[in-house]
């Protein structure tokens, strides 16, 4: 595979909403996402396979959202990577990637915010075939969120770096 090049899909609805702090499901004009509120922490959780063909660089997350109904102000988007080569009774996330995304000012119109992991640590140390978890949260606790009300996310996308 080649620099930019798809390795994983998910939308809302493929959700594995952790026991608590999760994101809810909601609808927006009969599209599902997942909210994210602005007052406390929320996660997501979607399960994948690193594909075969995987090169062996960094992965660029980059997630699709938009604001409940805020036209200003940023989200402060966290994910995490965990190798599903350790106990499953426990967590075992890398550490945390962040970026922070502008809502659009116009409400229901997307905005794509990346999160880039770099090779090794960063990412668990998943190689081809590994298969995995990913975690999202949104950080409100953060001095960069600043944007009012859940911001709903559409779906995730898992590229090659």
């Amino acid at each position: 595979m080649a620099s930019g090049d798809q390795l994983e899909f998910w939308g809302a609805n493929v959700n594995e909403a952790p026991l608590t702090g999760f994101a809810t499901f909601d609808l927006r004009n009969g599209q599902p996402v997942l909210d994210f509120a602005a007052n406390a922490t929320r996660a997501a959780i979607f399960s994948g396979t690193l594909p075969a063909a995987y090169a062996g660089g960094g992965l660029t997350l980059d997630l699709l959202w938009m604001a409940s109904a805020a036209t200003a102000g940023n989200a402060v988007w966290g994910a995490a990577l965990e190798r599903r080569n350790t106990d499953a009774d426990a967590d075992s996330f890398a550490p945390q990637q962040t970026a922070t995304g502008t809502a659009n000012a116009t409400s229901g119109v997307m905005t794509i915010t990346s999160i880039a992991f770099s090779s090794g640590a960063a990412m668990d140390s998943i190689q081809p075939n590994d298969p995995y978890r990913l975690q999202i949260q949104r950080l409100p606790g953060n001095g960069s969120d600043t944007m009012l009300g859940d911001a709903e996310l559409v779906s995730a996308t898992l590229r090659e770096t």
